[in-house]
């Protein structure tokens, strides 16, 4: 019987894996005439894509692993605020690009 293996996506980098050659293939099959290009193309843009990510998974989406599975009050309190700061952020960001 196989081993299970703990997966959490880290290491995972999402910018790259939404631009590989076939997804950019699979999203120019199934993009509709009038649909807007979700894509980022330029350089800018996926390099902002990459940071966002960075963040967005480290403080947000793991933040609360980390303040839930935390070993002691100060590795608590750390996650907490980063959490937060981070929740903070992705909430000016949705508002600035409603």
């Amino acid at each position: 019987m196989p081993t299970p293996q703990h997966t959490d996506g880290q290491g995972c980098d999402f910018s790259s894996l939404l631009c590989s050659p076939l997804i950019l293939a699979v999203l120019q099959e199934m993009h509709g005439p009038n649909a807007p290009d979700l894509v980022p193309q330029q350089p800018q843009q996926l390099q902002q894509l990459e940071d966002i990510n960075s963040w967005v998974y480290t403080d947000l989406a793991n933040g609360a692993y980390k303040a839930g599975f935390a070993s002691s009050q100060l590795a608590y309190e750390t996650a907490y605020k980063q959490f937060f700061v981070a929740l903070d952020r992705a909430e000016a960001l949705l508002a600035k690009h409603k």
